[in-house]
């Protein structure tokens, strides 16, 4: 009776967190004795192990990659809705993490697989009571596989959030439409060695994680205020604590005789485009150490890897014990438009970098090539953010050309518009491009390239069948704006596919008009 009531025991009394844990294999690059990278392919079916193993996870096929490669979002929730559709609960922030855009900043997938691992074994229990995540773990797989920071094309799929050419662009942009993040994460890994700074000048950047939230003045102001004001120096200050030295993003250095500022201010970067979308959206940028060093593991990625689950999971706290103001901003950032009585605030068309009167000098640790040791340089500060030209967005805009191509463009972005039914008249001011010049002096955070100046005045125009117009009283009303309005720093028109459009009418092709009634055949 004894022995058969210890088999009882045995049988019935083991901790389901422990069976389960042990039913979890380790990530691929885990199992590899000589810490080397797996494949796109190894990362894709050890992402299907994970989502078959737990009834905790499910994935999704967001695409297939220009060099004809899967890319997956797991989903991993204690909501089975969740799991099946995306449905999320009123009370639980959707995080979704994004790994390796830059396919030469491998530690991101790595460390996004260890910690989904992780939570589907029940070793952060208190996470998923909070929080559901989407988790991309590897964003750019083309890029693993051809260690490169661009796709199969030749893209930079995280700069590409204007023009939205690249495939992997926009089904980042389908993701953030369909499963509605509060809080977005962008992983990526910031080398050390620069060309000029250390070839050159014998210096390289001293960094072990540095963080960036949505900057650009566009973003509904409260949520960016607090993303910059209270959650950045918390999530600095959580990371330090937890063993990591941590600090806020500063731009990239490459030569002694630069300014120094921050993370880029432009929407087509994939943090400021989540920002725009009414989420809280941050960047990370791990220490990518040199190829040049001595390390236990290739290129310290084991240490690498290890620095990024740290600061994932760090953030992923402090997202949870946030999660109800995170929920009231990015609630009130996405569904302001709805309101009856909401008008669309002013738009800012020119940003950029400038000098912060405050503290014109920053002094900058380098670490010295020959010696290894860290000295401190001084650089001039130009991390001030100038937001200038506001203007008030009319309630419309109406397309009278290349209409295929704007509606392509419109559907990219998820961005409503209408046709017109029939033909109508509608006050409007046309635009008529003057000149256009490459800008002499490239404007710091942003990409723009091109000097705008138009004429305008107030007409009648009469609409045909088939015109369009995109009303700007919706989630990317102000993101309408600053994409088609040719005085934009970060207009559609800045990039080369679209410049032509500049000169290839008398008039623009687009005019915005106050106009709220006009006749229309669908929503697209």
């Amino acid at each position: 009776m004894i022995v058969k009531k210890l088999l009882l025991c045995l049988l019935f009394c083991v901790p389901p967190v422990l069976v389960t844990a042990q039913e979890i294999p380790p990530t691929p690059f885990e199992r590899s004795k000589d810490y080397q990278l797996p494949s796109a392919t190894q990362v894709a079916q050890y992402l299907k192990q994970l989502a078959n193993s737990s009834p905790k996870a499910s994935l999704k096929q967001l695409g297939i990659s220009a060099g004809n490669r899967p890319i997956y979002a797991l989903l991993v929730s204690d909501n089975p809705a969740f799991l099946n559709n995306g449905d999320g609960k009123a009370e639980k922030p959707t995080v979704m993490l994004v790994g390796s855009q830059h396919g030469n900043e491998p530690s991101g997938a790595e460390g996004l697989q260890i910690l989904a691992k992780e939570l589907i074994a029940g070793n952060h229990p208190s996470l998923l009571k909070q929080l559901n995540l989407v988790i991309v773990a590897l964003a750019n797989p083309d890029g693993r596989d051809l260690k490169s920071r661009y796709n199969a094309a030749k893209t930079n799929p995280n700069v590409d959030y204007i023009a939205a050419s690249a495939d992997e662009t926009r089904m980042y942009i389908d993701a953030l439409n369909q499963y509605q993040p509060h809080v977005v994460y962008d992983v990526h890994e910031s080398g050390v060695f620069k060309r000029i700074l250390t070839k050159q000048q014998g210096y390289m950047t001293d960094v072990q994680a540095q963080f960036e939230v949505g900057n650009n003045p566009n973003i509904y102001q409260p949520l960016r205020q607090y993303a910059e004001q209270t959650f950045l120096p918390q999530l600095i200050s959580q990371v330090n604590q937890a063993g990591l030295a941590a600090a806020r993003y500063r731009g990239e250095i490459t030569r002694l005789q630069q300014s120094v500022a921050r993370g880029g201010i432009g929407i087509s970067n994939f943090r400021n485009y989540a920002a725009m979308r009414g989420a809280l959206s941050v960047l990370v940028e791990n220490r990518l150490d040199s190829k040049q060093g001595q390390y236990s593991t290739p290129r310290n990625i084991k240490q690498r890897v290890e620095k990024q689950h740290l600061s994932t999971l760090q953030f992923l706290k402090l997202v949870a014990k946030d999660k109800a103001q995170i929920l009231q901003l990015t609630e009130q950032a996405r569904r302001l438009h709805q309101k009856p009585d909401y008008t669309v605030p002013k738009v800012y068309l020119d940003i950029a970098f400038t000098n912060n009167p405050e503290r014109k000098l920053i002094k900058v640790p380098l670490t010295e090539v020959q010696t290894g040791k860290q000295v401190f340089k001084t650089f001039k500060n130009t991390d001030t953010i100038s937001a200038q030209r506001p203007i008030k967005p009319p309630k419309a805009y109406v397309v009278v050309n290349e209409t295929q191509t704007v509606a392509e463009l419109l559907r990219a972005h998820h961005i409503h518009y209408q046709m017109i039914d029939k033909p109508t008249t509608v006050r409007v001011d046309r635009w008529r491009i003057r000149s256009v010049s490459i800008d002499e002096i490239h404007k710091p955070g942003i990409r723009d390239w091109l000097d705008v100046k138009l004429d305008q005045h107030a007409t009648n125009l009469r609409l045909q069948k088939g015109n369009l117009i995109i009303p700007t009283n919706q989630l990317m009303g102000r993101f309408v704006t600053l994409l088609f309005d040719p005085r934009s720093s970060t207009s559609i028109y800045q990039e080369p596919q679209y410049r032509g459009l500049l000169i290839k009418f008398p008039y623009l092709f687009i005019a915005p008009t106050k106009a709220q009634q006009i006749a229309i055949a669908q929503n697209k």
